[in-house]
């Protein structure tokens, strides 16, 4: 569980959940596999996956109440995120939950698979995956801008729809 990061950090707007890469010169991690975790009113990085951080899995996952951006991919991440529901909470933006950082990634190593955003995909039968998301200045995702198929070979864990 992932709940209620310190808010000093964001000068009192909330703090922060799960951070997966880094800003230096360190080696970027890599194989890294979040599977039903909950994130509970954190403002920002639930999680957060930045620089060329790859085969990072985000799997039967739980969101609630995010502040201002759910799940967040910058840089040239490879990311599979499958089965997970973002559910607004009352701090919550109305915006979509997913936030993938366009201008600098290359969104072709982003797949996306039966997630579901209260506010803008209630069922896997409505809309697309890209529904809940969006990139700088709430510009939309269009489904040709991610991948249409996993784009590295999975640990094995099999996701749980994210109906049930």
């Amino acid at each position: 569980i992932f709940a209620e990061g310190i808010s000093q950090q964001c000068s009192g707007d909330g703090g922060f959940g799960y951070l997966i890469g880094t800003s230096s010169t360190v080696s970027p991690p890599s194989k890294i596999s979040l599977l039903r975790n909950v994130f509970i009113s954190n403002r920002d990085r639930n999680p957060y996956i930045t620089d060329a951080a790859s085969e990072v899995e985000f799997i039967n996952n739980f969101v609630y109440n995010h502040k201002s951006k759910a799940l967040g991919v910058n840089g040239d991440a490879s990311v599979h995120a499958i089965g997970n529901v973002f559910k607004h909470g009352p701090q919550s933006l109305s915006r979509e939950s997913c936030y993938l950082y366009a201008s600098t990634s290359n969104l072709q190593w982003v797949y996306l698979q039966g997630n579901i955003d209260t506010c803008h995909r209630n069922d896997l039968s409505s809309g697309s995956e890209t529904d809940i998301c969006h990139k700088e200045n709430n510009n939309a995702v269009s489904a040709s801008e991610v991948a249409n198929s996993p784009v590295f070979t999975s640990s094995g864990f099999v996701s749980l729809p994210a109906d049930n």
